[in-house]
């Protein structure tokens, strides 16, 4: 296992997963985050809001974490150099507030100016956290989705047995219940949920067949028109942030191979077209 001077025998992989506890389970940040949106919900019943004040607010709280969890990491490497709380604690102020008023990308770059012999540990840090956010990112989507239908009194359930996930292939969201998608087909709507749109998001949305209702829902700003036109192929009803239809809409009107614009539309028709 790789050593760093100054840290001695405590490894890498020690430092970073005790680094990393300081970021809450997943349902617990949920828990926070829906019933935040929960009250907001009594202010404004909006779903493209509420679905990107959650994505907004989740991220923001994730952020603070993850910067405790830079500060920790330190922590550990300045207890272990100096053999000195005090020195410990006022070294780490310093750093504290950096990552507190400038961010934790100018963090991590005065670090390698001024720390390098610590920088390699918050690099490996910052690369293991990054992979938790994505990780954690279409999960939540999937979650914040289903909060948000329940608010409006629409029942909805997400495959979580292997039988029923393989069965369902990329479908993430079932109105009104997994149960129902085998024996009422015809009558359930079918989601799949991508927060935005990878480079292997073809092989991850499914076929419309006949007499069943597929609806791709996604918060990318960035959605160019070609990749709408797979959408329409695949007959598909894709629900995209306000800004983003508009534009699409627009650069439709100048296309020359122009798209069926029923097959698109805002966030917040979700729920409408749902109680239809």
């Amino acid at each position: 296992m790789l050593k760093i001077e100054g840290v001695k025998k405590m490894k890498l992989e020690k430092i970073i997963n005790k680094a990393k506890s300081v970021i809450p389970e997943p349902k617990s940040l949920r828990a926070q985050l829906f019933e935040d949106c929960r009250k907001k919900f009594e202010e404004k019943k909006d779903f493209e809001y509420l679905l990107r004040f959650i994505d907004e607010r989740g991220l923001e709280m994730f952020r603070k974490y993850e910067q405790k969890a830079f500060l920790l990491a330190l922590q550990l490497f300045f207890e272990n150099k100096f053999k000195d709380k005090q020195k410990t604690e006022e070294v780490l102020e310093k750093w504290k507030n950096i990552i507190q008023t400038k961010g934790t990308a100018e963090f991590i770059r005065l670090l390698s100016k001024e720390l390098n012999e610590v920088i390699e540990i918050i690099r490996l840090l910052e690369k293991s956290i990054g992979q938790m956010r994505k990780a954690r990112a279409d999960v939540q989507f999937q979650e914040s989705i289903k909060f948000l239908l329940s608010l409006y009194g629409i029942k909805s359930e997400i495959p979580t047995n292997n039988e029923d996930k393989q069965r369902l292939g990329y479908i993430d969201i079932v109105v009104p219940s997994v149960a129902e998608a085998f024996t009422k087909p015809d009558k359930c709507f079918f989601i799949t949920c991508k927060r935005t749109l990878r480079e292997r998001w073809r092989q991850e949305v499914p076929q419309a067949t006949v007499n069943q209702r597929f609806y791709f829902v996604t918060l990318d700003l960035d959605v160019p028109l070609n990749k709408i036109c797979e959408f329409q192929e695949k007959k598909l009803i894709i629900y995209l942030p306000t800004e983003s239809y508009n534009k699409i809409v627009e650069e439709n009107k100048d296309s020359k191979k122009p798209i069926n614009v029923s097959y698109i539309r805002p966030l917040g028709e979700l729920v409408i077209d749902l109680k239809n």
